[in-house]
């Protein structure tokens, strides 16, 4: 029986929404649900919706609050109540609901309901923490005065910008929970999503059944310290493995005396083509999101030859392709992927950690090379930080889970974003044998896009204490492309 039928049975209207009793005295506004139609199209038949309406700060005497958007995806009519699988987006910013209609199906053989929450300030979420188009442009670079005007307006709007940290998402999760009438969550976190699956398991460790984290983020990482040094030795990884492919190494040798000259050249001497420019630093770009793509890292050797033979149209047709696309549904372009919630999330969870840069790097690379990476990963997003303005969120964010959840933790072999220490240290505290780490080879980040780490979610979320079937892994080689 889905919850609309419930809430029928109970002799409860539709428009009415349904609330969760306060538990204490204090006059913090009871989470409630709103039902109504969904806010994308999506199969009537397969998905119920709702809003999710929670108290912007969860203070007592305040009157503000967040509608989220929900979607429920149910393969049968009548499900069990035990657990429900809730898939978590990263970003932080990207949208969750508008994966429901081609993700939702995907998992209907585990006949199993999946719930899609717009997260607090993302997609379809009200208030959206949406700023002005050119707020935050592709290489990472700001406009510095349009987040200090976006921040500013907002708050004029009376919006907290620091009631939108994954504590307080954890909360909405927790709520949303109990008044679906689930006994306990499955959690499929992605990236920054992984973070947010870390604070429930957290702060509400008994409402989790199990936990798949695709490419991790726990708390106590110093993210803003160590962009530069993670890229660089994926670089490293990747091109050794060229070296070691018969055909790659002979086709492009010593790949990082090349990509070091190219970068160099470039950064010189920019291709430029009308509109179109392509400096050092764009190549640097192109690259590292190339590490990121499965089907891109093939590829990146032929990258590097086109950027040393300063070959625009080469360089232009190997761009990293982006999957964001095709998985956002109907949902308006600019709220697949909000600015504003990246700011409120990382600025203040993760910038009160950094002291210094970590710059330890497996091999040694050129100060120059160096300094156009820390443009691009780490001291904008730090101003821009500064000109968002924000709180640092109770370092008691960072105390380790210790709950014995079964968890899986998958990420992949060339991922810059999140390496395999992050996974390790995420499940260190939990008990012996509660957590697995799976490295998926020929990979880079968000590996639940491709075939085998979906097969492993799916023998994992139906027994998840059971050993995994892990040989599909040996199918995924890296086949290194020429163009």
């Amino acid at each position: 029986m889905g919850w609309r039928a419930m809430m029928i049975a109970m002799g409860l209207a539709l428009a009415t929404p349904m609330a969760l009793s306060a538990e204490t005295s204090s006059a913090v506004p009871p989470s409630l649900i709103e039902p109504g139609p969904c806010p994308i199209k999506l199969d009537p038949a397969k998905f119920e919706c709702g809003t999710l309406v929670a108290s912007m700060t969860r203070k007592a005497g305040d009157d503000r609050v967040v509608r989220l958007p929900f979607a429920v995806f149910k393969p049968f009519p009548s499900t069990s109540k035990a657990s429900a699988i809730t898939l978590l987006a990263g970003g932080p910013g990207f949208t969750t609901i508008g994966s429901a209609g081609p993700v939702g199906p995907s998992f209907a053989p585990l006949g199993r309901d999946v719930v899609f929450l717009e997260r607090r300030g993302t997609g379809l979420a009200e208030p959206s923490l949406a700023c002005p188009p050119g707020t935050r442009l592709p290489n990472h670079d700001w406009d510095l005065a349009k987040v200090a005007a976006c921040a500013k307006g907002f708050r004029d709007r009376g919006v907290d910008l620091n009631a939108f940290v994954a504590r307080q998402a954890a909360a909405d999760l927790e709520d949303l929970r109990i008044l679906l009438g689930y006994r306990q969550w499955d959690i499929l976190g992605v990236s920054s999503g992984s973070s947010l699956a870390f604070a429930v398991m957290r702060d509400f460790p008994g409402s989790v059944r199990s936990v798949i984290h695709d490419s991790p983020y726990p708390y106590g990482i110093n993210s803003f310290a160590t962009n530069v040094a993670k890229h660089l030795d994926k670089f490293s990884d990747l091109f050794d493995a060229c070296a070691r492919d018969a055909a790659c190494g002979s086709a492009y040798p010593d790949l990082r005396a090349t990509m070091i000259r190219a970068v160099t050249d470039l950064q010189a001497r920019p291709l430029v083509d009308g509109t179109t420019r392509v400096d050092g630093q764009e190549v640097l770009r192109r690259l590292s999101l190339g590490l990121q793509e499965a089907d891109a890292l093939p590829r990146i050797p032929a990258m590097v030859a086109a950027a040393a033979g300063r070959d625009l149209p080469a360089l232009i047709a190997l761009r990293s392709p982006s999957s964001i696309a095709a998985a956002v549904g109907d949902v308006p372009a600019d709220r697949v992927y909000v600015v504003g919630t990246w700011l409120s999330v990382e600025c203040a969870e993760r910038l009160p950690l950094f002291k210094t840069e970590d710059t330890r790097t497996r091999e040694a690379w050129p100060a120059s090379l160096r300094a156009l990476m820390r443009v691009e990963w780490g001291a904008q997003d730090r101003a821009a930080c500064r000109a968002w303005g924000y709180r640092p969120e109770p370092r008691s964010i960072d105390r380790p889970v210790t709950a014995d959840i079964p968890t899986l933790v998958m990420l992949g072999a060339f991922d810059p974003q999140t390496p395999q220490s992050w996974g390790e240290r995420g499940i260190a505290a939990m008990p012996k044998g509660a957590g697995r780490v799976v490295v998926i080879p020929a990979a880079g980040h968000a590996v639940t896009t491709l075939p085998c780490p979906q097969a492993l979610v799916g023998q994992f979320l139906i027994a998840p204490r059971a050993p995994l079937d892990t040989s599909c892994l040996a199918t995924m080689t890296l086949v290194f492309k020429r163009p």
